[in-house]
């Protein structure tokens, strides 16, 4: 009949319906995940990204996946797919690997004069993803991704004629992006003195 012709020739059409869970935090230890769906065999294999991973058959409506630490390492939306004898794939479910929050411990420099111009700023913490962008007072700075403790921005200390102190910020990349904590730089008035000059005495 030509509504079960393709099924005996081809073979069986898995689908998805859940996952669970559906998300984590990139950089996180492997775990197990559940799949649901429907016309899953022992034969079933699951792809996360197109790569095969462990799979354990459980019933025709569910399957026990190991996701490696490997496969959530950077912050993505995954694919998950159930493929069956013949390259019989199911639709794809999206798996959030979600950006974790970037903490700021400290910034280096911390303080510069009104009006010092252009500056490079390091911002040193963790959980910083490549992609990351520092913010100066809520506005997206040139940043450079050292590694996941460290990040630079080019900065432009202006004559604002005032001192002030600047929040600064990091926010991770999509999916998820979330934003660290704020920090501190001091922009200081341009006669502030750091060194105390001692008049030299001629004998």
């Amino acid at each position: 009949q030509p509504n079960t012709w393709a099924l005996t020739a081809l073979g069986t059409l898995p689908t998805l319906t859940g996952l669970t869970p559906a998300r984590t935090t990139a950089g996180g230890p492997a775990f197990q995940m559940v799949i649901t769906g429907t016309n899953f065999l022992t034969t079933t294999a699951v792809l996360w990204d197109g790569a095969p991973v462990p799979a354990t058959f459980g019933s025709s409506t569910q399957m026990t996946v190991t996701v490696g630490a490997a496969n959530i390492a950077a912050a993505h939306l995954a694919q998950v797919v159930a493929r069956n004898p013949g390259n019989i794939d199911s639709n794809a479910l999206p798996f959030s690997v979600a950006s974790p929050q970037p903490v700021i411990n400290n910034l280096t420099p911390d303080a510069a004069k009104n009006g010092s111009g252009n500056l490079m700023v390091t911002v040193n913490g963790s959980n910083f993803l490549n992609g990351a962008q520092v913010f100066w007072n809520g506005v997206a700075m040139p940043t450079t991704f050292v590694n996941g403790g460290q990040v630079t921005a080019q900065v432009s200390i202006g004559a604002t004629g005032q001192p002030q102190n600047v929040g600064v910020t990091v926010l991770n990349p999509d999916p998820d992006g979330q934003s660290s904590n704020t920090a501190f730089f001091s922009v200081l008035s341009q006669n502030t003195n750091t060194s105390i000059y001692l008049p030299v005495i001629q004998r």
